[in-house]
């Protein structure tokens, strides 16, 4: 998320960066205006709360006065192990705070992105969904579903959206958190 947001600073956006700890917000804010000054803006919520995710979306619209790109980065990983180990409260929270929650934060800023007719969301998934995992499935599970379920993404689309939105899913291999790269699913994990 930290690299995504320096990146977008980088062309000139006004960013907001989010996650359940102001204290790392406020640091990674300060740092992005340190380079662009009055770039970004801390304004922590957590994934797993409804309230956060639409204070999130007022305190953003009211600071910044729209949201032009919506950047599901967040997700949680509650459990180390094969998914026919998980519990499932576990499973529940995997699907709960990496389905659920963006599809909640997708519905809270679309309604302004509609009326304008512009905006973008983009979510971040991974290549990883398509190779499995005996220690990270229940993880990778919830990837494949954003990165491969081509229904969710048209319905993302056309029906929460409106037709003049853009949407993305990114896939960057599992384990780099610093970059995005853009690959095939059958492309070669060594040429990374």
């Amino acid at each position: 998320g930290k690299a995504i947001a320096e990146r977008m600073a980088e062309h000139g956006a006004k960013v907001v960066i989010s996650s359940r700890k102001a204290g790392p917000c406020d640091e990674v804010a300060a740092a992005i205006n340190a380079k662009h000054p009055g770039a970004a803006i801390a304004i922590p919520a957590s994934i797993s709360s409804k309230e956060d995710l639409q204070r999130l979306v007022d305190e953003t619209t009211k600071q910044l006065g729209r949201i032009d790109i919506v950047v599901c980065n967040a997700a949680s990983h509650p459990f180390f192990g094969p998914m026919s180990k998980i519990t499932d409260d576990a499973f529940r929270k995997v699907l709960a705070n990496n389905i659920i929650a963006n599809n909640w934060l997708i519905q809270m800023a679309a309604p302004q992105m509609r009326e304008r007719r512009d905006g973008a969301v983009i979510i971040i998934s991974s290549i990883g969904g398509m190779r499995g995992s005996t220690v990270i499935g229940a993880y990778l599970f919830e990837r494949l579903f954003w990165d491969r379920r081509e229904q969710v993404r048209r319905d993302l689309r056309f029906i929460v959206l409106g037709h003049a939105v853009l949407e993305q899913a990114l896939e960057p291999w599992p384990g780099i958190s610093c970059k995005v790269i853009f690959a095939p699913p059958d492309a070669d994990p060594d040429a990374c």
